[in-house]
């Protein structure tokens, strides 16, 4: 049975070459923010993509369970996904993006 990751970021940029290489031996699964990658589940059947907003520490384990859920297990986890923007100054809510995307680990 093929090994379980699972890309955070997964549909775009650095997370989506990291999605395409696992899933030529792995089952992968991604997550996506607002757009689906259609091309790359449509070429590669065991790419599963699930919606949710990282910035938000609370959906993480929503995660989790989904990539449970379809694979039964995870083998491999890569944090890819997070971004800080420029207009959020404040200390606390700058700490929660950087910290956001490693809840899924926790």
């Amino acid at each position: 049975m093929k090994p379980v990751v699972l890309i955070t970021g997964g549909a775009r940029g650095v997370g989506r070459a990291i999605a395409t290489a696992f899933a030529t031996d792995h089952r992968v699964a991604i997550t996506y923010h607002s757009t689906p990658p259609a091309a790359l589940l449509a070429d590669h059947s065991d790419v599963h993509a699930i919606p949710t907003d990282l910035s938000e520490p609370s959906f993480a384990p929503d995660v989790v369970a989904a990539v449970i859920e379809k694979f039964g297990r995870i083998d491999v986890i890569v944090n890819n996904a997070g971004a800080i923007k420029a207009d959020n100054g404040t200390p606390p809510k700058l700490r929660r993006e950087c910290r956001s995307p490693y809840g899924i680990a926790h």
